[in-house]
């Protein structure tokens, strides 16, 4: 998802909403963000990218999240974004970090659950969160 925006060809994704719903224990699920210039058929010339992103709630309640190296280019991609990582359902969690760094616990009415917002940062760089849920 992307913040609001009159048509989202004309604004570049600086920032990128990502909701992940609570699954069960075991879950390990996978999504490719696909992304283009939106405007013309460069796409057929493969330019365009792509970034995985995972998620996985181990047995012991622990949330995994990545968000991969984005790969391929485009014209006009942005070549740092934000990401606003939301979980709705999960009212606490005991630890989160990024990429090993302890962030604030941040909770959202509006979602219903947790909040991670994570700074600008390159898109060909890995990200990792993980989330211990409380006891």
């Amino acid at each position: 998802m992307q913040p609001y925006t009159e048509c989202m060809a004309s604004t570049p994704l600086k920032t990128l909403v990502i909701r992940c719903y609570p699954g069960q224990a075991g879950d390990n699920n996978t999504y490719t963000l696909y992304e283009d210039d939106g405007l013309t058929t460069d796409y057929l010339q493969e330019r365009f990218a792509t970034t995985a992103l995972t998620y996985k709630k181990t047995v012991d309640g622990m949330v995994l999240i990545r968000i991969a190296p984005t790969q391929g280019n485009y014209e006009g991609q942005p070549l740092k974004r934000a990401y606003r990582i939301e979980l709705p359902g999960m009212s606490s969690a005991a630890q989160i970090r990024v990429n090993g760094k302890k962030l604030k616990i941040k909770r959202s009415e509006n979602v219903g659950g947790l909040v991670i917002p994570i700074a600008e940062t390159d898109i060909r760089k890995n990200i990792e969160i993980t989330v211990n849920e409380a006891v």
